[in-house]
């Protein structure tokens, strides 16, 4: 299940909001350098370079601080589930 959530950064004390986690019928992958998000349906083939950066996908990175960079964060509050 993908939530929407506030992040708190731990290295600068950003507040954000961002989703995280998977969807019944896709998987949220992140762009490792630049924070991009691809939806892909789980039966897709493997995920290519991110289409903004060129860095590389990975599932299950949290998300990036907008305002350090920083993937040191923490769910704060949740404000949506999506399945």
């Amino acid at each position: 299940m993908a939530v929407t959530a506030i992040f708190k950064c731990q290295k600068c004390g950003n507040e954000f909001n961002a989703t995280h986690g998977d969807l019944k019928q896709a998987v949220l992958y992140r762009c490792e350098k630049c924070d991009y998000i691809q939806l892909i349906p789980r039966d897709s083939p493997a995920v290519i370079g991110c289409p903004q950066c060129g860095g590389k996908f990975k599932q299950g990175l949290l998300p990036m601080c907008p305002k350090c960079k920083s993937r040191k964060v923490v769910e704060k509050e949740v404000l949506s589930y999506k399945d």
